[in-house]
């Protein structure tokens, strides 16, 4: 059956969620296999696109593993898709010690024959403990929506990331972009496009920032120089080398070994930036006194109210998965957070914020997925 293998795929590029918006339309169509210039058999496309380790407390619309949409071509036979996710993360760090919940619902509709409406909602929650200038709760959930064409692609997504959701609208941020394919020759293609955040999580301003990326593709390669910035290598059938990296410096690696049809084995490594938005002032140290005074004052300014609070995270480790027909994946991540820290700041692209930091720690996470499809009446 071609087309479960090809829905195990699909989620893994569409749970890009926001960062979706602006990526690139068909990184992970060199990632599976052709054979005369069609596409590969069931055989070919189990599990052909490497699992996006962490579930959804890892990829939660700031960035993934493969920041890039499949090619319309991949949904092939398909009407339509539906996918639900869910994962649990834990990582016992001294003086920190996390445990991390989330979920997803992803539905795709088939609008002409190649056009696709794609819809996800998303949440997750950290529960947070030993640390007592680390929010005990922090929760995000948002809806992310996207129209992915033949040559662009667009969508708008709003989230509150928050200890309470939605509470006020500064925890409220709504992002947009487009991505337009303007130029193409033979392996060579330029886009263009835009990102938007109205809580500037990607830039130093929320005015829209222009886009501009340069793709080359082969069969067994692919690179894009620019907004977003990747690398997809296969140099085996049963390898996949892929590299990302997107504002505001996050970024992720993974080395994948297809190990048998339904197993894979990758090694990876992913730096992550998130951005909450409390409803009070995180620290209770000296710095919430001179809060407080400042309050009673009235003496905050514009500057202290949008200051973000922010954690940097650095993953590194082995994820094992496992697919049953393209309905069903499981897999499981084993490895360390190490040089992760906690911080407020105005600006998502500071170097030098005052940083409070997050000892090393063994992390373990498994996520599973599954999935429902139609296909088309042709089929």
């Amino acid at each position: 059956m071609k087309i479960t293998g090809i829905a195990c795929g699909l989620l893994c590029v569409f749970l890009a969620g926001a960062s979706a918006l602006y990526a690139l339309d068909d990184q992970s169509s060199i990632v599976g296999e052709k054979k005369n210039g069609n596409d590969s058999t069931a055989g070919d496309r189990k599990d052909s696109v490497p699992e996006a380790h962490g579930g959804d407390s890892w990829i939660d619309g700031t960035m993934t593993d493969e920041s890039a949409h499949q090619n319309a071509d991949l949904l092939g036979g398909l009407s339509t898709l539906h996918a639900l996710s869910g994962s649990y993360a834990l990582v016992p760090s001294p003086g920190w010690y996390s445990n991390q919940y989330g979920t997803s619902l992803l539905d795709a509709f088939r609008l002409a024959e190649r056009l696709w409406l794609i819809n996800r909602i998303h949440y997750a929650r950290y529960n947070t403990t030993r640390d007592k200038n680390f929010p005990e709760r922090l929760q995000k959930l948002g809806d992310n929506i996207m129209l992915h064409g033949d040559w662009f692609l667009a969508g708008v997504a709003v989230s509150s990331k928050s200890n309470i959701l939605f509470q006020s609208f500064k925890s409220v941020n709504i992002n947009a972009g487009a991505n337009f394919r303007v130029w193409r020759s033979g392996p060579h293609s330029i886009l263009v496009g835009f990102i938007f955040s109205s809580r500037a999580e990607y830039w130093r301003s929320v005015f829209p920032l222009p886009t501009f990326a340069y793709r080359y593709r082969t069969p067994h390669f692919m690179i894009s120089i620019g907004v977003p910035l990747y690398m997809v290598w296969r140099p085996h059938d049963q390898i996949a080398v892929i590299l990302t990296g997107m504002l505001p410096g996050a970024g992720s690696a993974m080395v994948r070994f297809k190990l048998h049809l339904y197993v894979s084995l990758s090694l990876v490594w992913v730096h992550k930036i998130e951005p909450f938005y409390p409803t009070s002032y995180p620290f209770s140290d000296l710095r919430y006194m001179k809060y407080r005074v400042q309050e009673m004052l009235n003496y905050r300014d514009e500057i202290e109210e949008n200051k973000k609070f922010v954690l940097s995270s650095n993953r590194a480790g082995v994820t094992f998965a496992f697919n049953i027909e393209g309905y069903v994946t499981i897999s499981v991540f084993n490895g360390i957070q190490f040089a992760s820290s906690y911080y407020q700041t105005r600006n998502v692209m500071d170097l030098q914020p005052d940083r409070e930091r997050i000892a090393g720690a063994y992390v373990f996470e498994v996520n599973a997925r599954g999935f429902l499809y139609s296909l088309r009446d042709s089929e």
